[in-house]
């Protein structure tokens, strides 16, 4: 049970005193001072001890407890919230973030690079940037803030080309900032949508995001021959991303390290369905990695040998591919609907490593497929 053994001075020596009773052991304790010490413990513990005595039972449903195991940034977090979250304790509100919560992006940050050596002022008009006499640009996304002068420059999803001298991309510019260089223009943006959901892990506390598909970087995912966004009855966001038809699947997607709970390791999930009619899917294998410092790298089958069987979808003779041995991860059925792919796992010390880098690549058939159904990317402790 609770048996604890306690030295005490006599005369001569010390008498080992055997405590089985715990309303005795606490009794002269305040209640604050129980649940000060259960705040040091773990939610699973701190539960568990509720059932030792009445004592502890008061003490461990206090709100000292469960502020403690809930993240330091609970309330920036739940300011984000899409629909407000009503809790009438500290626990309460711990139990109601195990399930997600949808979020607003906030703040996207992205660059506007220009050609080296060009230097030309940008009109703003709407959403639509006017870049005249500029002979090229590149939009890219990322979750750094500007001032950096290391962006990751991956394409952003929402950038699509309108003319020659002219860039639109969906989020509203709230904010231009102009860099050092010339040639190099960050802007701050804002959507409407939500773009993430929030949650934590039960038994730790620990913080879990998922990334919607818009929040991702999806080559040609504006491109409607080759991606179609829509409504789906199973997920959680207003969009998720259906793959009509490409020969080159590339996927990408970013989150600030100092998003996620320090001193923890996490895994990255590709979350994902089938359309009908899906194809192309079960070979060669991808290549998915998590890169935070150092690169987790492997080998992922997008459909798993149990959906090509049901499927009755031939053997593909692209299986013969080099890689097809490495591969030994494939799509696995979640509680929600949807599968997961294990992407790769990383390791977040303080918090200010940087960004965390998660990707998909299916390049190397150069065949075409079709039917996937992006729901988004999810980062969550490796428990």
């Amino acid at each position: 049970m609770f048996s604890r053994l306690f030295s005490l001075p006599s005369d001569s020596s010390c008498t080992k005193v055997e405590i089985d009773d715990p309303d005795r052991l606490f009794s002269r304790l305040p209640e604050g001072c129980i649940s000060h010490i259960l705040s040091y413990t773990t939610p699973r513990d701190a539960c568990r001890s509720s059932t030792l005595s009445h004592t502890f039972k008061f003490a461990s449903e206090s709100d000292t407890v469960w502020e403690k195991f809930l993240p330091s940034d609970c309330s920036e977090i739940l300011s984000k919230s899409v629909n407000p979250v009503e809790f009438s304790s500290k626990k309460e509100l711990y139990f109601r973030l195990c399930d997600p919560i949808l979020i607003n992006g906030g703040k996207m940050r992205g660059l506007i690079e220009l050609s080296r050596g060009v230097t030309k002022s940008l009109g703003l008009k709407s959403n639509l940037l006017s870049l005249d006499n500029v002979p090229s640009v590149t939009f890219f996304q990322s979750n750094r803030p500007p001032g950096y002068n290391d962006y990751d420059r991956i394409p952003a999803v929402h950038s699509l080309y309108t003319g020659p001298n002219h860039l639109q991309f969906n989020p509203k510019v709230s904010k231009l900032f102009t860099r050092k260089t010339s040639d190099t223009i960050a802007t701050t943006m804002s959507d409407s949508l939500p773009v993430s959901s929030f949650s934590i892990e039960k038994t730790t506390g620990k913080k879990c995001f998922m990334l919607s598909a818009r929040e991702l970087s999806i080559v040609w995912g504006d491109t409607p021959s080759y991606w179609n966004w829509m409504n789906h009855p199973q997920s959680r966001f207003a969009e998720v991303a259906v793959l009509n038809m490409v020969c080159w699947l590339e996927i990408h997607g970013l989150i600030d390290s100092c998003m996620l709970s320090p001193k923890t390791r996490y895994s990255a999930y590709f979350v994902m369905g089938y359309d009908v009619g899906s194809y192309g899917l079960e070979s060669p294998p991808a290549e998915v990695s998590v890169r935070l410092g150092e690169l987790s790298k492997h080998f992922a089958f997008l459909q798993s040998e149990e959906n090509r069987r049901n499927r009755d979808q031939p053997l593909n003779m692209l299986n013969h591919h080099p890689e097809a041995g490495n591969a030994t991860r494939v799509p696995l059925p979640r509680s929600d609907g949807w599968s997961e792919i294990e992407l790769g796992d990383c390791y977040n010390d303080e918090g200010d490593e940087g960004v965390v880098k998660m990707s998909l690549l299916e390049v190397a058939g150069r065949h075409w497929k079709a039917g996937i159904i992006i729901e988004g990317i999810e980062i969550r402790p490796k428990v």
